[in-house]
């Protein structure tokens, strides 16, 4: 940190440079630093001494920036404006906020689009949103509302579902075009894979306990795919990569669309679904209230 510095000149001469190049004006400069045009001429020479270039040349009873100078002008006042912003931000009183905890791929495909409507809305307020697909993070109690998978049983909070859980498997067009067959998925065992992602909870289900659901179709011998995530499998599904194992009430915007195709006649229905939790410890302010009527309502014009 020392030598960094070392290697900076004179950091009130950077703000008199400044203000003179955005000004392009001695006289101008030195009215908005209350200081003489003398001490202003006088810091930008020392600057430019210290430098060894040439940043304002003397033109008539004028000033105009070099190109240098022009580039040191720039970078300096965007210095500024950010430390201006920071401080204007750190003396400012704060502002109260919503605590909203959501699974990771049920914000991506879901909730971002929503937050954004929600932003714009007369309703509007701050949200620290946290993602996180661990259930003991989710229900830690450090969250005002928590949009999470599973049956409904989360204790020390009242549920209301938003979404029950109907499984595809899904790939992308680019898969599916050649398929002649109402069971596409079969159909495409030799010419791809399974997009296969690691479960981060006990309710969560994967390509192994969704073929022993009723209604699901074998899926011995078929090749698969590691992925990091659940958010990870759609990402390569939506590319082509293979076959995701897709929960449509959050991915009804990819197959409305076309991005990603399903591949039964009938999803596979299960007992889970999405919920949205808040803590049942008392009153719930008004922010936190208009916050999860807005989000009630979106899930309830999807159904």
């Amino acid at each position: 940190m020392s030598r960094f510095r070392k290697n900076l000149p004179p950091l009130d001469a950077l703000v008199f440079l400044e203000s003179a190049g955005r000004l392009q004006s001695f006289t101008a400069a030195a009215r908005e630093l209350n200081v003489s045009q003398a001490a202003v001429s006088k810091r930008v020479r020392q600057l430019e001494d210290w430098l060894g270039v040439t940043l304002i040349e003397r033109v008539g009873r004028g000033i105009r920036t070099t190109h240098e100078g022009d580039r040191l002008v720039a970078r300096v006042g965007m210095s500024l404006d950010f430390l201006e912003e920071t401080i204007a931000d750190l003396r400012a009183p704060s502002r109260p906020s919503v605590r909203l905890a959501s699974m990771t791929a049920l914000a991506m495909f879901w909730l971002q689009p929503r937050l954004r409507d929600f932003a714009l809305s007369d309703r509007a307020c701050d949200i620290a949103l946290t993602l996180s697909d661990k259930p003991s993070e989710l229900l830690s109690g450090t969250h005002d509302l928590v949009l999470i998978y599973g049956d409904g049983r989360f204790s020390g909070w009242q549920a209301t579902q938003i979404m029950s859980e109907r499984l595809q498997p899904v790939c992308a067009p680019s898969l599916a075009r050649d398929i002649d067959s109402d069971d596409g998925f079969t159909a495409l065992k030799q010419a791809t894979g399974l997009l296969d992602f690691p479960r981060s909870g006990p309710d969560w289900i994967d390509w192994a306990q969704w073929a022993r659901l009723p209604g699901a179709p074998d899926i011995g011998g078929w090749q698969r795919t590691g992925c990091a995530n659940y958010a990870h499998s759609i990402g390569l599904a939506l590319r082509g990569e293979g076959i995701a194992l897709g929960s449509l009430p959050l991915l009804s915007d990819e197959v409305r669309s076309g991005r990603l195709c399903t591949l039964l006649p009938e999803p596979v229905t299960t007992s889970r679904g999405y919920w949205l939790l808040h803590r049942d410890d008392g009153a719930v302010s008004d922010l936190v209230a208009g916050v999860r009527d807005f989000l009630l309502e979106e899930a309830a014009a999807d159904r």
